[in-house]
Order: structure tokens, then C-alpha cells, then sequence
């Protein structure tokens, strides 16, 4: 039997994507302070939204759901309203496409603050995902801001669009490289992918070696076994040739004495 696997694989190695920009290279949601007046306010580089929900990659029905919902829900706002008498804090509301409140908070005006903000998921017809009764999905984010805003500054929250100047999820997808997500639950706080390979590598490599070891310690052992046992039942031919041989001539001799026996025998007969 000849068995080759892998006769036909080249034939199968097609083009799957041909269009760069289909490339999940940005973060799902971007922020920009709307044109006019807006003070001091920024948002930092490494204050751009970052999601917290969790999506179930695993189930395609769900991440649809999401997808689709983020795709209808977006753009949303955040309005910046008066600070206080004090200026400690400010107040902020979170708008929908269509205007509508759907969150509010403060910050402190001149420090820089993380915003938690989140998204009710609707379909393109303006209805939840999914439909009533069941619980609506949301889409939480996390965006920090700093300086101090006038009132009626906004920032426009928006989902990334194909060709944007963004690169945030391929740099985290290129620092999983030297993240710690393997065996976080250890006292060493856990360890990157590619030390996690190579010390798989290294347990398989001692693993093997300690098994060539111990093969040859236990050959080793039996071919001592072996050989002991073989000192006290074993056969030598050349003993038991030598033996043969003795044997043999004992029984000529014992032959001829029985010969010589009959002979005497015979002649005692014969002379009555």
C-alpha cells in the first residue's frame, strides 16, 4: 500500500480575499470631536472606544445579531452640557442617530476621564434585536476624554469604515504575540503564545528523551536477566557434544564387556 496524503493539497490552495481593505485591521468603533466649538477637549490616542462586550464567536446567529445591530445603531453622540457652579464636574448625555437620550453621566472637567458608555442594538427597522420579550443585546465600550469641553461640544461615535487610518486591532492581534493569556491562573501571572510553544516543545523533547532512557535502561536489565538465567538453564552445545561423546564411548566399552560375556559364555557351554 502507498499511502500520500498530500498528493492533491496544492491543488487545492485557491485566493480568499483579494480586497485589502476587507482586512479587520481597525477597532469596530471610532470617536472624532465634532466640528465648532469645543474647548480643551481631546481624546487621546489610547483613549479611541475600546469594546467590553464579549461576542460568542462560536455561534453565528448571535454574532450576526450583533454585527447587524452595530451597523443600524451607529452613529451615536456624545453632548457635552454646562459644568457645574463649582466646575468639579460636568454633566454629558449619550444620543442616539435620531436624537434620543440614551444614557448620561458627568466627568471632571480638566482631568482626563473614561467614559463607559453603551449601545441599545436595533434592526434597520428601529427594532431591538432581538424582538420582545427577550432582552435587547447592547454594545458597551470604554472611551477616555480629557481637557475641558464648552457646552454642546460633541463627539461623534461611530462604526469603522472600509480605508479608515486605524490600526488598533491588528496591534492587538500582533501583541497576543508577548501578551500573558496562558496559564494566567499560576503564581507567574501566566505566559505569552510563543513561550507557551516552546515550552511545549521543551516538555515533548525531555518527555521523548527520558523514554530513549529508560529503553535502554530497561534493555539494558534484560539482557542482564537474560544472561543470569541462561548461567544456570542455558545449553552449551560444546559441553553437551563432549558429554555425547563420553556417553558414547561408555557404551561401547559396556558393549564389549557384555560381547566378551557371551563369548565366555558360549565356550563354557560347548566344552560340556
Amino acid at each position: 500500500f502507498k499511502i500520500t496524503p498530500t498528493r492533491n493539497a496544492a491543488a487545492n490552495i485557491k485566493t480568499e480575499m483579494t480586497d485589502s481593505k476587507r482586512l479587520a485591521i481597525a477597532a469596530p468603533l471610532g470617536a472624532a470631536i465634532a466640528p465648532g466649538g469645543s474647548g480643551t477637549l481631546t481624546i487621546p490616542a489610547s483613549g479611541q472606544p475600546t469594546l467590553t462586550t464579549k461576542f460568542d464567536i462560536y455561534d453565528p446567529t448571535t454574532t450576526t445579531a450583533m454585527q447587524n445591530g452595530m451597523k443600524y445603531s451607529t452613529p451615536v453622540k456624545v453632548v457635552f452640557g454646562d459644568p457645574s457652579a463649582d466646575g468639579t464636574t460636568q454633566s454629558y448625555q449619550l444620543l442616539d442617530a435620531q436624537g434620543g437620550v440614551l444614557s448620561s453621566g458627568s466627568i471632571q472637567p480638566g482631568q482626563s476621564n473614561t467614559l463607559s458608555l453603551s449601545i441599545p442594538l436595533k434592526d434597520s427597522t428601529g427594532a431591538p434585536i432581538p424582538p420582545a420579550p427577550a432582552t435587547q443585546y447592547t454594545v458597551s465600550f470604554d472611551m477616555t476624554v480629557a481637557g475641558s469641553p464648552v457646552k454642546g461640544t460633541a463627539i461623534n461615535v461611530s462604526l469603522s469604515q472600509p480605508g479608515s487610518l486605524d490600526n488598533r486591532n491588528g496591534t492587538t492581534l500582533a501583541g497576543l504575540q508577548t501578551k500573558q493569556v496562558v496559564d494566567t491562573g499560576s503564581a507567574s501571572k501566566g505566559i505569552s503564545l510563543t513561550d507557551a510553544y516552546g515550552k511545549l516543545v521543551e516538555g515533548v523533547g525531555a518527555k521523548a528523551a527520558q523514554g530513549k532512557l529508560d529503553s535502554a535502561a530497561t534493555d539494558a536489565i534484560l539482557a542482564n536477566a537474560k544472561g543470569a538465567r541462561d548461567s544456570l538453564s542455558g545449553v552449551d552445545l560444546d559441553e553437551e557434544t563432549g558429554n555425547l561423546v563420553k556417553f558414547q564411548q561408555y557404551y561401547t566399552a559396556s558393549s564389549q564387556i557384555i560381547k566378551a560375556a557371551q563369548e565366555t559364555f558360549s565356550t563354557l557351554i560347548n566344552s560340556l
